[in-house]
C-alpha cells in the first residue's frame, strides 16, 4: 500500500482528551488502547490532524502543509509529515481509511523468495497467538532480568497495541519460524532483547535485518540493541551474538542475584557501538 495515496483519519470525538495548550501545542489522550496514552503534540502535528479528515490523502496533506510553508523544501515536508503520521498512528491517535496499514511494507525485508523478516503489528496478533499455541519452540532465550511471560495472550495483545515490546518474526514459506522480542523505552536510546524463540544459526543471517528495520522504526532514536546473557553455559550463544555483529561491553560479576552476566551491544547506526 502506497503511503502517499493512503487516507489517514483523525476523529476528535474518539479521544479521551483533546485540549489546546500554550504555544500552539495540543494534548491528546487516546481511549482505544489497553493503557492510557497521552501525547503533547506541536503545531505541525495539529495541522496534520486537522487535515486528516478521512478525505485527504497523505499527498494532499503534504500539499496543504507545503502551501503554508512555501520556503521549506518539499522533500523535507514530505519526510516530516510521514514521520509524524507514523508516530501518531503508533499511539492510536489516527486510523486509516478501509483499515489499511501503509507502513507495513516499510518494515519487511526479504531474505530470499520464500523467507522474510518483518515487524509484527496489530494485524498479526492472531497469527502470533497461534504460533505460541501450536509451535514447540526450542533453544529459547529469556532475559535473566525480566519475569515476563512472553507467550501470554494478554502480553502479546498489549504489545501489539502499544508497541512497547516489538515482535520481529522470521518467516519461511509464509509460516513463522522464529520470533525476537525487543523492549523499547521511549526515554532510553537503548532497545533490549528480552526474548528469542527457536534460536539457531539463522539468527546470524536475520538479526542484522532486524537492526535495519529498527533503524526505520526508531527514526534514529535508538542507537543500540542490547542483550544480556548468563556467562556460564552459554558459549554457543555468545559466539552466535559475535558473528551477528554484537560486541561484548561488560561482564557483571555476581551483581544481580549472585549470577555472572555478560552484556552485548549491537550498534544500529552504522553498526558502530557508541
Amino acid at each position: 500500500m502506497d503511503i502517499m495515496s493512503s487516507v489517514p483519519i483523525f476523529t476528535k470525538s474518539e479521544m479521551a482528551q483533546y485540549r489546546e495548550e500554550k504555544s500552539d501545542y495540543i494534548s491528546v489522550a487516546t481511549s482505544n488502547r489497553p493503557s492510557f496514552v497521552r501525547k503533547l503534540l506541536n503545531r505541525t502535528s495539529k495541522e496534520i490532524l486537522d487535515a486528516a479528515d478521512g478525505e485527504n490523502t497523505v499527498e494532499d496533506i503534504v500539499k496543504i502543509i507545503s502551501n503554508r510553508y512555501p520556503s521549506a523544501p518539499r522533500e523535507l515536508i514530505e519526510c516530516d509529515v510521514t514521520t509524524i503520521l507514523f508516530h501518531i498512528w503508533k499511539n492510536g491517535i489516527i486510523t486509516w481509511k478501509k483499515g489499511g496499514n501503509p507502513f507495513m511494507s516499510d518494515f519487511v525485508i526479504e531474505l530470499s523468495p520464500n523467507e522474510k523478516v518483518r515487524l509484527a503489528f496489530e494485524e498479526d496478533t492472531k497469527e502470533l497467538l497461534e504460533y505460541y499455541t501450536t509451535s514447540n519452540t526450542r533453544n529459547d532465550y529469556y532475559s535473566p532480568l525480566t519475569k515476563i511471560s512472553f507467550k501470554e495472550p494478554l502480553f502479546i495483545r498489549h504489545s501489539m497495541f502499544t508497541l512497547n515490546h516489538l515482535f520481529f518474526v522470521y518467516e519461511k514459506d509464509g509460516k513463522i519460524e522464529s520470533v525476537a522480542i525487543i523492549s523499547v523505552d521511549w526515554i532510553s536510546s537503548v532497545a533490549t532483547i528480552i526474548g528469542l524463540q527457536n534460536l539457531d544459526d539463522r539468527f546470524i543471517e536475520y538479526f542484522p535485518k532486524i537492526a535495519e528495520i529498527m533503524k526505520k522504526f526508531s527514526a534514529k532514536k535508538y542507537n543500540k540493541i542490547r542483550i544480556i546473557i548468563e556467562c556460564e553455559g552459554h558459549d554457543e550463544m555468545s559466539s552466535m551474538l559475535r558473528k551477528s555483529g554484537f560486541e561484548s561491553t561488560v561482564v557483571l560479576k555476581k551483581e544481580i542475584e549472585d549470577r555472572d552476566l555478560e552484556m552485548f551491544d549491537y550498534g544500529i547506526l552504522g553498526n558502530d557501538v557508541e
